[in-house]
């Protein structure tokens, strides 16, 4: 099970990402962004930070679905 793109852009992890690259936390940012295109994912591609984020992405996604009965 994955997370809505609502519920991933509410996360602490995509919404730091957002707030180090100035860009807001949207649920439309969070689909660009699983898409592969959008502002954040061209930012962190910059600054070469996109495979770790992607990884941090996932284990708040797991811990998230972990904590629901």
């Amino acid at each position: 099970m994955q997370l809505t793109n609502a519920q991933l852009s509410k996360t602490e992890t995509f919404q730091k990402q957002c707030e180090f690259c100035s860009i807001k936390s949207t649920k439309r940012q969070a689909s660009k962004w699983r898409r592969k295109c959008g502002s954040l994912y061209k930012a962190l591609q910059k600054a070469n930070i996109e495979r770790p984020f992607e990884i941090a992405v996932i284990a708040a996604t797991v811990k998230i679905l972990e904590v629901k009965p």
